[in-house]
């Protein structure tokens, strides 16, 4: 395996290794996981993300910046940076793993993170570089993940494959009242989520499909 990824090379090609390594991979072969490794990565990037947030958006408040913050590192956004990076070909599976998710991309962009941090590279570089970009980048990603709808019937038009959303439930009633949705895709039911509209049901059902395939 090269001891370069993106534009990092490591000093340590233990730190990498481990870094692209899932817990299924070790089950099957021994040796060590990434998961302490994304507990690290996770920290420093909400870190990072939290005050570039802070010093670039001066005209949000605490809770804006927390929704920025949220919708600009979900499993769905670090995903697809791992795989359009290309890092996705390196990840180390084992054999329980059939189709690897978004969410295990996400978790080795975490690793990475915090691989990059422990070797004495530039973390900070490394999300700037990814993720962040640009002001306008940060709006257009926060834009683009508040609508997983229009994205759902994006992929799946790509595969040619029917879906439907069914209102299943209705629990309470006026201002009070949540609405439970089924997402349906080729006739099976992989999504459900309740909101307080069902627009909002229907999001979530979108996303959580979405972060898991």
């Amino acid at each position: 395996m090269k001891n370069k990824i993106f534009q990092f090379e490591f000093n340590d090609q233990k730190f990498l290794n481990v870094a692209l390594t899932h817990s299924s991979y070790t089950a099957d072969n021994g040796g060590e996981n990434y998961e302490r490794l994304e507990y690290l990565g996770d920290a420093i990037l909400g870190e990072i993300v939290a005050e570039y947030l802070y010093n670039n958006f001066s005209n949000l408040s605490a809770g804006e910046l927390t929704k920025y913050r949220a919708k600009l590192v979900n499993a769905n956004v670090l995903g697809d940076i791992v795989v359009e990076l290309g890092i996705d070909k390196f990840v180390r599976t084992g054999s329980s793993i059939k189709k690897v998710s978004h969410n295990i991309y996400a978790d080795v962009y975490e690793s990475l993170l915090a691989a990059i941090y422990l070797d004495g590279g530039d973390a900070k570089k490394f999300v700037y570089d990814t993720l962040i970009k640009s002001n306008d980048n940060v709006l257009q990603v926060i834009k683009a993940n508040d609508d997983y709808k229009t994205k759902l019937q994006e992929l799946l038009a790509k595969e040619q494959l029917p879906f439907e959303y069914k209102l299943v439930d209705r629990l309470g009633n006026g201002i009070d009242a949540q609405f439970v949705v089924q997402l349906f895709v080729n006739n099976k039911c992989v999504a459900k989520a309740s909101a307080a509209s069902i627009k909002q049901a229907e999001q979530l059902c979108a996303k959580s499909y979405i972060n898991n395939i």
